[in-house]
């Protein structure tokens, strides 16, 4: 079964052009480790992920730019700022 990351909410609750689409790409290094992601309406066209499990560490994949939050000191992980959902494609 394939998997793909719906973005569901933004990291400020808001709902802008990502919310309800597929996520695309990735790049976790980007905007000084904060990520920069690509989106697209077709599940088809979105990144797919062999397993529920490989799609969750995907999500949770810490920059190695900046690998902690400097606010905090907790693991930097850009793609968890978003409220996703799984898909099964």
């Amino acid at each position: 079964m394939m998997y793909a990351i719906k973005i569901v909410e933004c990291p400020d609750g808001s709902q802008n052009e990502s919310c309800g689409k597929f996520l695309m790409d990735c790049d976790f290094e980007a905007r000084e480790g904060r990520g920069e992601i690509g989106v697209c309406e077709n599940i088809f066209d979105a990144m797919h992920f062999d397993s529920l499990l490989h799609a969750v560490s995907y999500w949770r994949t810490q920059s190695t730019t900046v690998p902690r939050r400097p606010t905090d000191g907790k693991p930097n992980r850009p793609l968890t700022a978003y409220s996703v959902k799984f898909e099964k494609v």
